[in-house]
């Protein structure tokens, strides 16, 4: 029996979008929008002073997002509110086939 990449990244895309509320996120890069499914979570607080400050958690669905976020050229927008991604994102490769991406953000208020 081998692992199902593609019942992984089902499963993973509809616990994003669960945790997430259904809410509108999308990647911005330049004047392309490109929407995806994402949640966004506060870090743990032993995780959380090995960040900056105000940095929270973006998860972002790897399904219906074949260009993966770039943290020098995208921003990310969730709920209306933007977010800078802070650091190269990261997430489960399992054979090489990314499940989501773990993306390190914080809200970037001169864009509003």
């Amino acid at each position: 029996m081998s692992f199902n990449y593609d019942r992984a990244r089902q499963t993973c895309h509809r616990q994003i979008k669960r945790f997430g509320a259904n809410a509108v996120a999308q990647l911005q890069r330049g004047t392309v929008t490109r929407a995806c499914t994402a949640a966004i979570l506060d870090y743990k607080p032993h995780e959380a002073g090995l960040r900056e400050v105000g940095a929270r958690r973006a998860l972002i669905a790897a399904l219906d997002c074949p260009t993966p976020p770039d943290h020098e050229q995208d921003k990310f927008i969730f709920n209306g509110e933007v977010f800078r991604i802070v650091k190269p994102p990261v997430g489960p490769r399992p054979a090489g086939i990314v499940l989501y991406y773990d993306c390190e953000v914080i809200y970037d208020s001169r864009n509003v």
